[in-house]
């Protein structure tokens, strides 16, 4: 049969046991505590790492990409709108070095010759034949078309460059198949047809001395 301890002895037992269970409980709590602190440390450190130290600040990459975006868009329509205009302007405005295109190489001298040689016809094409005449002052022009067709104005073509003398005596004609003017004073008289300007029927009567 065994003894059983005496009271201070079993006292010295679980003061003993409470104090290893107390290392023991602690060491747990330590051991538990480590790897959860060293998991959050890491994952701080990542976001760190991965936003910078202005991460709250917002980025300037995308507004940058969109200022440059807008400046070319900008550009572009300028350069469409510089083409867009050059082109109507290219159309609309013939940039001629001589009124409705008429030379001198392209005049036609008929100062000396018969009544009958200054004559301008309406051709076909839509032009005058021929566009550029000479005469003296005093001598007569006619003109033979269908004028109905082919109204016939003074002065310069819409939307061409150019001067002409003034008055001029030619008048309008909307009608009828022959037009005789005389001319009495010396001048450039420029012509051209209502409906067929732009396609280029137009011309001079230049009155020489």
């Amino acid at each position: 049969m065994h003894a059983s301890p005496s009271p201070a002895a079993a006292l010295l037992l679980a003061l003993g046991a409470a104090h290893c269970g107390g290392v023991v409980v602690s060491a747990g709590r330590a051991d538990d505590s480590g790897p959860t602190d060293a998991l959050a440390d890491g994952a701080d450190a990542r976001a760190m790492a991965h936003s910078g130290p202005d991460a709250g600040a917002p980025s300037r990459d995308v507004p940058d990409g969109a200022d440059a975006l807008t400046s070319g868009d900008l550009g572009s329509t300028g350069d469409v709108d510089g083409q867009d205009k050059g082109e109507l302007d290219g159309e609309d405005v013939t940039a001629e070095t001589a009124t409705h295109g008429c030379t001198d190489d392209r005049f036609v001298d008929q100062s000396a010759g018969a009544d009958g040689d200054r004559t301008i016809v309406v051709a076909p094409g839509n032009r005058y034949d021929p566009p550029c005449l000479v005469i003296r002052v005093g001598q007569t022009v006619t003109f033979t078309g269908n004028f109905s067709a082919h109204p016939l104005a003074p002065g310069v073509a819409p939307r061409r460059n150019g001067t002409g003398a003034t008055p001029s005596p030619i008048e309008m004609r909307s009608e009828g198949t022959v037009y005789r003017v005389q001319f009495p004073n010396p001048g450039d008289y420029p012509y051209y047809c209502v409906y067929h300007a732009g396609g280029g029927m137009y011309g001079i009567i230049r009155v020489s001395p």
